[in-house]
């Protein structure tokens, strides 16, 4: 109805049995996306439910705020619903707009409210890294008390958009820091992954038990270990963290770090007097754990500091033994690295392991 934008031919179907009823949604929404300000005035003043149709919505939607103006004067519920249950200024800081959260709070948008997934506006606040927003809305009367479930959301998104500001303001207000995702992760976890030590260092600060074993039968230094991490393993260390701990399989921190490729850390571990020749329950040394991805960093840094590179494992197997099985994986400059100080395999012995084919059977994509 209004699509071509022509308030005389927009008027013309009004007047001549045009539905605003049940058209009107859609015209709102085009007079919003295509600033029709004309017709959107046009559309009000033939009936246009404003409330029914989220026309508010729509202005913020788009960024209208003449539109919105407009709308409020007529008497648009500043806090109408969408279908998703979005109220304009919940859909303002999901989009990131500063200047239409700013419109709407100062007309009395209501903060404390939450979609149909239970999200609010520190949800998206955090989602969009807007700080600034998040400290206004907390020291501005959103209720961070009335239901403490709707602030772990919001947490393990400020902990993985690296927000130590947010992470800060939910832990004052009591928000549970070893709440758990669908994935059994804590907010902990998602700081390693990031390598952030300031939030690790609040989180820890604030009664995370840094020690415990966690959903995948790790500690927190074995998987910030593995995650490549630097700063929050030497954190954790600092904090009493035994370097000396093994995994299930017997592994060490260094089996850890070389499965990573955490040369910084696995650095660092030696430095501290970790023992390069410790063997997993296999048998393997961290060298050996060099086959598995073809690293040379670690690798270098093993044989530099002593490591034995003839030791072999269960099996009878050296780390050269292994890259060469899996030479069809790209262990060629591991087992450079390796020959070139003094180890040997006769390459009759070794049988080629062999990468699996996952496409195998599929039709040629080129064979039309």
């Amino acid at each position: 109805m209004s699509e071509f934008g022509i308030p005389s031919l927009c008027e013309y179907f009004i007047l001549h049995g045009a539905d605003i009823k049940r058209d009107g949604g859609k015209a709102a929404f085009y007079a919003a996306k295509f600033n029709w300000k004309e017709i959107l005035e046009l559309l009000i003043s033939h009936g246009l439910d404003i409330n029914y149709h989220c026309a508010l919505f729509h202005a913020v939607q788009f960024n209208r705020k003449e539109m919105a103006e407009l709308l409020l004067a007529k008497g648009a519920n500043i806090n109408e619903r969408s279908s998703t249950g979005h109220t304009p200024i919940l859909r303002a800081v999901e989009r990131n707009n500063n200047e239409m959260i700013d419109f709407l709070y100062l007309h009395g948008a209501d903060i404390n409210v939450y979609d149909k997934d239970g999200r609010g506006v520190l949800y998206y606040a955090a989602k969009t890294k807007n700080v600034e927003k998040a400290e206004i809305f907390i020291s501005h009367g959103l209720d961070l008390n009335k239901d403490p479930s709707k602030l772990i959301e919001p947490l393990f998104l400020a902990v993985k958009n690296n927000l130590p500001r947010i992470v800060e303001l939910l832990i004052s207000h009591g928000v549970n820091i070893n709440a758990e995702n669908k994935k059994g992760k804590i907010p902990l976890h998602y700081a390693i992954k990031n390598d952030s030590v300031s939030i690790a260092e609040l989180l820890i600060s604030h009664g995370v038990d840094f020690n415990a074993i966690t959903y995948n039968d790790q500690t927190f230094l074995q998987y910030a270990v593995e995650h490549h991490g630097y700063e929050v393993p030497k954190l954790l260390i600092s904090r009493g963290s035994d370097i000396h701990q093994i995994d299930s399989d017997g592994k060490t921190l260094l089996h850890l770090a070389e499965r990573s490729d955490n040369e910084k850390i696995a650095e660092y571990l030696i430095s501290l007097g970790l023992d390069v020749n410790v063997k997993d329950k296999s048998g393997q040394t961290a060298l050996h754990e060099a086959a598995y991805n073809g690293s040379i960093a670690v690798p270098k840094l093993l044989i530099s500091h002593g490591i034995d590179i003839e030791a072999k494992d269960n099996s009878g197997k050296t780390a050269l033994y292994l890259a060469k099985e899996r030479r069809l994986f790209g262990t060629e400059s591991l087992i450079e690295l390796l020959e070139s100080h003094g180890s040997h395999v006769d390459d009759s012995e070794i049988e080629l392991i062999e990468p699996p084919v996952y496409l195998d059977g599929v039709p040629d994509m080129f064979d039309f």
